[in-house]
């Protein structure tokens, strides 16, 4: 098999014979250069396979050549391979510690990696050794905002502006600061200065969409929000089904197939489409998470509830299917205004069996609220986790007397709650016959035995707002989306929402909650 090298210049021995005339692509430096501009052709048109094989070559010709491994690391970041990313970047800074796109690429490896303090150094030495890099200053911002300094963040994303006017990412980037900040109106002026200087940039139109939806616009909003798809962060499935996308025509007597996007907590949220499809549609099919098949199909008898999977589900593929659509999709047809959604007491319904079964267990706690907790996603990457905390924080709701909590988060946290029984001394009960990440039919049982449930912003707040249950979400962000810019959640009139505002730590929301619960308790 030929190399890449002997495609692009001929065969070994044609190469030899060069190399005997003196020709200058026998050169190995001009050879590697020539390979490393070939590979960034491919990494322009988003062939990253080439790129790499072709990167690799040029490395293999020109041990020392920094620039190679820095594309190297470029291409690897493109498809989100970081650790290989970064031993590529920091390979190409041994070799030339001055290579300013080497400190940059690597700055953006490691924000992607959650390594902010070591990305912020490293995008402060690269504009150190080039003052005017526009675009350093930006994910400057971005680390900053990432970390919850909003006006630093500011700062640095205006002085890349200064630097590049007509820089979109920087105007988007803004926007993105400003409506953490709630200062939509603000926000909605970067968004549409970025669209405005490159119409075609996709996270700008879906940002602009999602504030829409968090100022309460929906019908706009909804719109724009089909641009996640666009969007490179969006790592759903593109659109798996061959049937057309429904666009909100007539349904009568004709089969549709909507699909479950994006995580647990979404497709708990976006069932609550679902009673409304026996009236639109002959027939709805409902493809979602698997863990979510037998409480889906007991909650909607009329809806034809079947598990994702790879490959889909043979009815997926069904001749009586004529539109398909992803789940969210559908809030642009049935969800087009606030007076659009229905007050309801909870969609799904739990396994009655089990809920007597849980009603049994709880009771042998005592007398008193039970009430089930969650205070951290699993996923605590980026801006995301400053919507959550740390469970220490909840002394004031745990020194609530007359109250007996349960865990609900999902994930592995015995030392957490083991520490803060000791610390508090107090009980988060708990039980190892219950798989709370898999067995969510188990947990809508346990759930609706509950008297309360808070929580900060996951699935475990989505089910019980989705089963009638109260449910007090906490949340730094009052831009959470649930609340679709109003002080209650459209989504779920029971669910009660404690939002936090950028510039203030948790202190106050879990002193208001505490206060609350007090009160909830007959204690107070």
């Amino acid at each position: 098999m030929t190399s890449l090298f002997q495609r692009l210049f001929g065969r070994k021995e044609r190469h030899d014979q060069l190399a005997s005339s003196g020709s200058p692509q026998n050169d190995p430096v001009v050879g590697a250069e020539l390979l490393k501009n070939r590979g960034n052709e491919y990494l322009s048109r988003g062939e990253y396979a080439e790129a790499v094989a072709l990167y690799l070559d040029a490395i293999r010709l020109n041990p020392l050549y920094a620039e190679a491994y820095n594309n190297l690391g470029m291409a690897c970041l493109e498809q989100d391979r970081y650790v290989e990313a970064e031993r590529y970047l920091a390979q190409a800074l041994a070799l030339k510690p001055s290579l300013v796109e080497a400190h940059y690429n690597r700055g953006l490896v490691l924000i992607e990696q959650g390594k902010l303090d070591d990305a912020f150094a490293c995008l402060h030495q690269v504009i150190l050794l080039k003052p005017d890099y526009a675009e350093a200053y930006d994910n400057l911002g971005t680390v900053c905002r990432v970390q919850g300094k909003l006006e630093e963040a500011i700062g640095f994303i205006r002085q890349a502006l200064a630097l590049k006017p007509d820089y979109a990412n920087g105007h988007n980037n803004l926007g993105i600061v400003f409506k953490d900040q709630g200062r939509f109106d603000v926000a909605a002026e970067y968004y549409n200065k970025a669209i405005s200087l490159k119409p075609d940039y996709d996270d700008a139109h879906y940002n602009h969409g999602m504030l829409l939806l968090q100022m309460g616009d929906l019908r706009n909003g909804w719109a724009k929000h089909e641009y996640r798809w666009r969007t490179k962060n969006y790592s759903m499935r593109q659109n798996p089904f061959p049937q057309p996308r429904w666009q909100g025509e007539n349904l009568q007597d004709k089969t549709i197939l909507v699909w479950g996007e994006q995580g647990v907590g979404d497709e708990l949220r976006y069932a609550s489409f679902m009673p409304d499809m026996p009236r639109l549609a002959g027939h709805s099919i409902f493809e979602c998470e698997p863990r979510l098949v037998k409480l889906f199909a007991r909650s909607f008898p009329a809806v034809e509830v079947i598990p994702r999977s790879d490959p889909s589900h043979p009815r997926t593929t069904g001749k009586d299917i004529i539109v398909q659509s992803p789940a969210a999709s559908l809030g642009r047809w049935l969800r087009p205004d606030l007076e659009s959604f229905p007050i309801h007491n909870g969609y799904l319904v739990a396994d009655p069996d089990q809920v007597t079964h849980w009603q049994e267990r709880l009771a042998a706690l005592g007398p008193g609220l039970k009430v089930g907790i969650s205070w951290r996603s699993s996923l605590m990457t980026g801006s995301r986790a400053r919507s959550h905390n740390r469970i220490e924080q909840w002394e004031p709701i745990f020194r609530v007397p007359g109250v007996t909590f349960i865990n609900l988060f999902y994930g592995e946290c015995r030392e957490e709650l083991e520490q803060v029984e000791r610390q508090f001394g107090i009980r988060i009960h708990r039980w190892d016959d219950l798989d709370l990440k898999n067995d969510l039919d188990e947990v809508a049982a346990l759930t609706m035995t509950l008297d309360l449930v808070i929580s900060s912003p996951s699935a475990v707040a989505d089910m019980p707002g989705a089963l009638g249950k109260p449910v007090w979400m906490m949340d730094m962000s009052h831009a959470h989306w649930d609340s679709l810019g109003q002080n209650y959640s459209p989504w779920y009139p029971s669910m009660k929402l404690f939002y936090g505002k950028w510039n203030e730590d948790w202190t106050r929301i879990i002193d208001t909650v505490a206060r609350e619960l007090r009160l909830e308790s007959g204690k107070g």
